[in-house]
């Protein structure tokens, strides 16, 4: 089983968090966005974990796959956090 973090949870976010849902070998284990609110309902959504931090997800060494579906200019911030 590979455990999946989606980041950025508007329109695309929430399409990648659907076909997470939907492949057998993954688990949609955390999301996250800036948005206190919309990452909590998500995460309730989905049944995964949020955090506070995005730094507090990277903690959590069993976490395989990051999908950034943030916007396109917080991707390289993203990325050299990862």
């Amino acid at each position: 089983m590979i455990k999946t973090c989606v980041i950025g949870l508007s329109k695309i976010g929430l399409i990648h968090c659907e076909s997470l849902k939907k492949i057998h070998q993954t688990k949609l284990s955390y999301v996250f966005d800036k948005n206190l609110l919309l990452r909590n309902k998500i995460a309730k959504k989905y049944k995964c974990c949020t955090a506070k931090k995005f730094e507090d997800i990277l903690k959590i060494e069993d976490i395989k796959l990051f999908i950034i579906a943030s916007p396109t200019n917080t991707h390289e911030y993203y990325i050299n956090k990862l």
